[in-house]
C-alpha cells in the first residue's frame, strides 16, 4: 500500500531526524510504502503544486497512491522564484524581502489550496487526510468554499495543542520525539490502525 505525504518540517522531522517523523513512524509500523515529500521551510502553494504534481504522475504510472496525507503549513508562506531560477521559502521571519502572505489573502488561497486538492483526490477515488498544524485565520468561514471543505476529512492537530501539552522541541513549536509519536497515535486512531507502542511516552 502506498501512502503519500507531504507538508513541512513538521512532517519532514525536523529536531528529530526524517526517520523519526510521524509519516515514516505509520508507513513503519503498518508496512507500507512511504512517499514523504515534504520540505523544511515549504508552505502551503510549494505542497499543494508539488503534491498534484507528484500524484498525477504516480496515478499516470499505475502506482496510484491508496492513502495520501496532507499537512498544511503556516498561510504566510509562500515560495518565490527570481528571474534566474532559484527558488525561496519565504515567511514571516525568512526573505522577507519578496512579501510572505499576510491575511487574510494566506488562509483564503490555503482554504483553496485544500479544496482544488481535495476534488482532484476524490475525483481520483484516492482516500485522504489533511491538518492545518497552524491556525488559519478566522476570515476564512465567510467565504463559500469553507462551507464546500469536508470537514470529516480534516484530523484535529495543532500547535497550539501541543505546546500546550509540552510536545515540542522549541520556540517555534516543531514536534518533539514524543510529539511526533502523539501525531502518529492520533493519526492512527483515525485511519483504524493499531495503536503505536511508544515506552517513553505517557500521553498516548
Amino acid at each position: 500500500m502506498i501512502l503519500y505525504v507531504n507538508g513541512c518540517s513538521i512532517t519532514h522531522g525536523y529536531l528529530v531526524g526524517f526517520e523519526n517523523s510521524w509519516a515514516n513512524i505509520i508507513a513503519k509500523n503498518n508496512d507500507l510504502d512511504l512517499i514523504n515529500e515534504s520540505q523544511c521551510g515549504a508552505g502551503n502553494d510549494f505542497i499543494f503544486h508539488k503534491s498534484l504534481e507528484s500524484i498525477t504522475k504516480l496515478i499516470d504510472e499505475n502506482k496510484k497512491p491508496e492513502l495520501v496525507i496532507i499537512q498544511w503549513s503556516g498561510p504566510n508562506r509562500r515560495l518565490h522564484c527570481d528571474i534566474n531560477g532559484n527558488y525561496y521559502y519565504v515567511n514571516l521571519t525568512d526573505y522577507l524581502k519578496y512579501q510572505p502572505k499576510y491575511e487574510p489573502m494566506g488562509s483564503e488561497h490555503t482554504l483553496h489550496y485544500m479544496f482544488s486538492l481535495q476534488e482532484f483526490l476524490k475525483v481520483n477515488r484516492v482516500k485522504y487526510y489533511f491538518f492545518n498544524y497552524m491556525d488559519l485565520d478566522y476570515s476564512i468561514k465567510s467565504l463559500n468554499i469553507y462551507n464546500k471543505i469536508d470537514w470529516e476529512s480534516n484530523i484535529e492537530i495543532n500547535i497550539n495543542y501541543l505546546k500546550k501539552i509540552g510536545l515540542v522541541a522549541d520556540d517555534f513549536g516543531h514536534p518533539s520525539l514524543d510529539g511526533q509519536y502523539w501525531i502518529a497515535n492520533n493519526i492512527s486512531k483515525k485511519l483504524g490502525y493499531n495503536k503505536i507502542d511508544y515506552v517513553n511516552k505517557q500521553l498516548l
